[in-house]
């Protein structure tokens, strides 16, 4: 690690960098900065501070100086909008340790009755979270304008976050968001240790990735369901918020809500949120039930001035569990297509199609030569279950159609013309040059 200096960037009007000042480089290298910043207010430029990812906070140079961080993620602007903030081998071990002997698992934690069961889950659970220490290198001086004014080694930026471990052999799932670009990777446990980390494989769409460090006999948690979540429980974010110094924080708070499917800093969104306190650092970190089992990842916050205002979003740990478990199997998730655009059924729609209340989803078209169109889909087709599951909502029909494999064949029950009717259709693969195309679209998400 680099030892902790200060690197203040000066940008351009499109993000670049074009000088940066490091503290002791002397009056005259003092003296370039303060002129810089006087031509560059005059043309536009502006000072700002060094960001990473979402809720992951960074310092250049130095390990345990982290800096909060304004991240730019955030709802689309409008009027009096508070902005969302993304918070920085078999299937079995990722349920718990790799053997049922373990002495270090939390599989028999049961915790006490009263105030004391707070403490109990923080010191079950506390031992397996660590902190995720990443340094990459400055963005926007390729142009070797640092070297060329100051000398000395290409500026680089700290950040961290936070993450929880799976299996004792040193498997972690954290935050994409946490290791993407990382040129080195760190993990801290929460006795201090230290090790290298790398990455097994990380899915942007999902904000989820998986990393291994080389040990042995480590803690693990236990997972939860998130299906089973309830509105008003009690729940505990573990984590480490604005440094690293700070690892194993403990806050605590209600889940306020779940299904959170509009807040747009993933594609396919199904958040839980929670009123307990999460930070920039607490990326990647647990949401533990009093059951002391982890039910979601934290990953962002609604916030007006870059720290916690009691609105904050975590992946529900099913979903991050199926995406874990491919990338420990394949190093990357493949998702299916079926080929249509979907809305919410209007109202009039249900009363037409003989529906007590809106439910599932509407077709708005259907791509040619797409599985939607084999099948026999039609726009303005109403689907009302998916394999025999019900459909409430859109983002419940577009998620559930991308953890598919392609290649699996699925069952389409809808109503057309008032009369019910049930199809089939082959799945096929979503790439990223499909992918591509359909973000090219009037859209804000992909289509299932």
């Amino acid at each position: 690690m680099l030892p902790a200096r200060a690197i203040v960037p000066l940008y351009g009007p499109r993000g670049e960098v074009l000088v940066g000042f490091r503290p002791g480089s002397g009056p005259f290298m003092a003296l370039v900065v303060v002129c810089g910043l006087i031509v560059g207010t005059a043309a536009g430029f502006r000072l700002r501070s060094i960001a990473l990812r979402p809720l992951a906070s960074s310092t250049p140079g130095g390990r345990d100086q982290e800096l909060d961080r304004q991240a730019p993620a955030s709802l689309p602007e409008r009027p009096e909008a508070t902005p969302i903030t993304r918070l920085p081998l078999s299937t079995s071990p990722l349920l718990g340790p790799s053997g049922p002997d373990s002495r270090r698992s939390l599989r028999s934690f049961s915790p006490s009755s009263g105030l004391d069961r707070f403490a109990d889950v923080a010191a079950a659970v506390t031992p397996a979270v660590v902190t995720v220490i990443s340094r990459r290198r400055l963005e926007g001086d390729d142009n070797g304008l640092f070297q060329r004014f100051f000398g000395g080694e290409h500026p680089s930026v700290q950040g961290h976050g936070s993450g929880f471990i799976l299996q004792e052999n040193g498997t972690i799932l954290t935050n994409s968001h946490v290791v993407e670009d990382a040129e080195e990777l760190v993990v801290r446990l929460s006795d201090g240790q230290e090790y290298n980390a790398t990455v097994v494989g990380r899915d942007s769409h999902t904000d989820i990735a998986l990393i291994h460090v080389q040990a042995a006999s480590l803690p693990v948690v236990q997972l939860g369901d998130s299906d089973d979540v309830r509105v008003g429980e009690w729940v505990l974010a573990i984590g480490s918020p604005f440094r690293a110094s700070l690892g194993s924080t403990v806050t605590t708070g209600i889940i306020s809500g779940k299904g959170r499917d509009d807040v747009n800093v993933t594609d396919y969104e199904d958040f839980l949120q929670t009123d307990a306190a999460v930070n920039p650092g607490n990326s990647g970190g647990p949401l533990v039930n009093l059951r002391g089992q982890v039910i979601g990842i934290n990953t962002a916050i609604a916030t007006q001035n870059g720290s916690s205002q009691g609105v904050s979003f975590a992946i529900p740990i099913n979903l991050a569990r199926d995406i874990a478990t491919r990338l420990l199997h394949d190093g990357h998730v493949t998702r299916a297509w079926l080929g249509v655009d979907v809305e919410a059924v209007p109202t009039e729609a249900a009363r037409a199609a003989g529906m007590p209340h809106p439910a599932g989803v509407r077709v708005g078209s259907v791509y040619a030569g797409s599985p939607a169109a084999r099948a026999g889909l039609l726009a303005g087709d109403i689907i009302v279950a998916l394999d025999g599951q019900p459909l409430e909502k859109v983002s419940s029909f577009r998620n559930r159609i991308a953890l598919f494999r392609p290649g699996q064949r699925v069952e389409l029950l809808l109503l057309r013309e008032g009369a019910t009717q049930s199809l089939h259709a082959v799945l096929a693969e979503l790439t990223e040059e499909m992918r591509e195309e359909l973000g090219r679209r009037p859209r804000p998400r992909p289509t299932p």
